[in-house]
């Protein structure tokens, strides 16, 4: 990645030269201060910052609502990196559910978050839906109802082409990490039980 990094911004370099790369940080930061219409738009986040600052009367929000942000995200990324422990792959289960934690958790706390950049929260949801199908009758019906939400239902489009408040759809991911995260955290206990063969805990 470090490599990849290096390599894009010598190309930068030579496409638009070395001042005017070293000013955009700057014209960044700007257009997320004035939030032009059409550019920074945070009602259509559906991540934190877009829950939280994507109404009328937060543009700009206040010093004290972003230190909030900054504060419920960084409680938000220690909370989803207690899930998962990286190193345990004697549970794959337990394993990918604290992974798809991660995930998702990392998506809620960017700054930016539009419809592209919710293309890889695909991979948590086929994890999920794996292990749903693998114990159906077992996961909880809420479980059920959520992965629903996320994979088949017109939820996502309504909130974004009819009332244009996709930042609602946070919540729904907010949910679906709260179910993870138990599935994360039961299924070590059970196993522990267990001293081969894989783990048979359902999904909450």
């Amino acid at each position: 990645m470090a490599i990849v990094a290096v390599v894009e911004a010598a190309i930068s370099w030579a496409v638009v030269g070395g001042s005017e790369l070293l000013y955009y940080p700057h014209f960044a930061w700007q257009v997320n201060r004035q939030q032009a219409p059409g550019v920074i738009v945070p009602s259509n986040m559906a991540n934190l910052r877009g829950l939280i600052m994507g109404w009328k009367g937060m543009n700009p929000p206040s010093r004290l609502i972003e230190i909030g942000l900054l504060a419920l995200s960084v409680g938000l990324m220690v909370w989803a990196s207690r899930h998962w422990r990286p190193s345990d792959l004697a549970d794959h289960r337990s394993w990918d559910s604290g992974f798809s934690v991660c995930l998702v958790v990392s998506y809620l706390v960017g700054y930016h978050g539009y419809n592209q950049d919710m293309s890889f929260l695909l991979l948590p949801l086929l994890l999920a839906l794996d292990q749903t199908l693998a114990s159906w009758r077992e996961t909880s019906a809420g479980f059920k109802v959520v992965l629903g939400l996320l994979l088949f239902s017109p939820l996502y489009l309504l909130l974004t082409l009819q009332w244009s408040h996709e930042n609602l759809f946070s919540i729904v991911l907010l949910i679906f990490a709260g179910y993870l995260a138990s599935a994360a955290t039961i299924q070590p206990r059970a196993s522990a039980d267990r001293s081969t063969g894989p783990l048979s805990a359902p999904l909450p």
